[in-house]
């Protein structure tokens, strides 16, 4: 008796699931134009349109998002962006690659800095087409960036640019 009750409850549960309404996988973000240039990415969750640059901001990580359009080819942008000229920055390179910006090639850089007693994170997005450059320059706090998700949506807002 007892493992028929058992049973019974179990097949209910069962179809109780199998009743309900399937869950519907998250929406991806739609990209947003830049304000003041040709550019749209994705605006992460948290981040607003920033005031005093062109871009993203986020006060609670300590993380911008900037967006630089330059009225130059990519391939004297990226010469900018070598391990020699970024320490002279006093910025330190970690990994570099290529990466595809909707349909431009460009280079996805990965480095950090001190500056005002502070370390930060820095993902750099840069990419070019028709004799312009577009370069995305993430900075992030350093503690910020290992929070948890924190880093895989800077990356993921970085790859998501492309010129609109």
């Amino acid at each position: 008796m007892r493992l028929r009750t058992m049973c019974c409850v179990l097949l209910l549960a069962g179809f109780a699931v199998l009743a309900q309404e399937p869950v519907k996988p998250a929406e991806p973000p739609k990209p947003v134009q830049v304000p003041g240039t040709f550019v749209e990415m994705n605006q992460p969750a948290g981040f607003e349109k920033a005031t005093s640059f062109t871009g993203f901001m986020n006060r609670a990580l300590n993380a911008s998002i900037m967006v630089t359009v330059l009225p130059e080819p990519y391939s004297k942008t990226i010469a900018n962006y070598t391990k020699e000229k970024l320490e002279a920055r006093n910025e330190t390179l970690f990994n570099a690659g290529p990466a595809t910006f909707g349909a431009a090639p460009g280079q996805l850089l990965v480095a950090t800095m001190k500056a005002n007693n502070a370390s930060y994170a820095k993902i750099y997005g840069i990419f070019g087409e028709n004799g312009q450059s577009v370069v995305v320059t993430v900075t992030v706090a350093e503690a910020s960036a290992k929070e948890p998700g924190v880093w895989d949506t800077l990356i993921g807002t970085v790859r998501s640019a492309r010129i609109s």
